[in-house]
């Protein structure tokens, strides 16, 4: 093999290393168990594999390298699934956390925007998933983009919702004080009137 082939191969399969190397520690964030994660690890473990198949036995570099380059793409999704699934349901779970009505005071796009927004992701995810196909040895660069972009997608929604967080907390206390004076101002009601109805029927009584 030419020299500038060899270059070339190698400097593809480096370039796409470091990406996916990147995409795996946002990953290893997300994944707090290092479950998922690990399925990614075993995929790098084998690019390594072919690589070193074509120096240690003499095997052929580009068939290698090719190969190679399908595992870490391999590594690279399940990286990416790892972090849409993480973040998909914090987003989720933030309702959960906070009233309606905080939400809703606070940060109305939650219900307008951002939930409609999860819910058409999941489904472009669903499509995505289903061109992770193997072509040979090879999955399609372009798919492996598209991942990318729904991934950056989830992670500015997420970031601008991270940035009403107090907003909402303020809401969710206002909320409860309210809430709480309306309780005190029903009790007062009740043990007033309670008393005026006690002093109108006695005085009836009476005479």
């Amino acid at each position: 093999m030419a020299e500038k082939e060899f270059y070339e191969l190698s400097k593809k399969l480096s370039d796409l290393y470091l990406e996916v190397k990147s995409i795996l520690l946002f990953a290893e964030d997300e994944d707090l168990d290092q479950k998922l994660i690990l399925t990614s690890v075993n995929e790098i473990r084998n690019a390594f594999d072919h690589v070193m198949r074509t120096f240690a036995d003499g095997e052929s570099l580009t068939a290698n390298f090719e190969n190679a380059t399908g595992h870490l793409y391999r590594a690279g999704f399940n990286a990416y699934e790892v972090i849409s699934i993480s973040i998909i349901k914090q987003i989720q779970d933030f309702r959960r956390n906070y009233s309606f009505d905080a939400i809703v005071t606070a940060y109305p796009d939650y219900y307008h925007k951002i939930i409609p927004r999860i819910e058409e992701i999941k489904k472009i995810k669903v499509n995505t998933r289903g061109n992770k196909t193997v072509n040979g040895s090879i999955i399609p660069e372009e798919h492996f983009r598209d991942f990318g972009k729904i991934v950056a997608d989830l992670d500015k929604l997420k970031k601008e919702m991270d940035l009403h967080v107090t907003a909402i907390q303020d809401a969710e206390h206002n909320i409860k004080k309210r809430q709480f004076r309306n309780r005190i101002i029903a009790l007062l009601s009740t043990v007033v009137g309670g008393i005026i109805v006690y002093f109108i029927t006695r005085k009836l009584f009476c005479w």
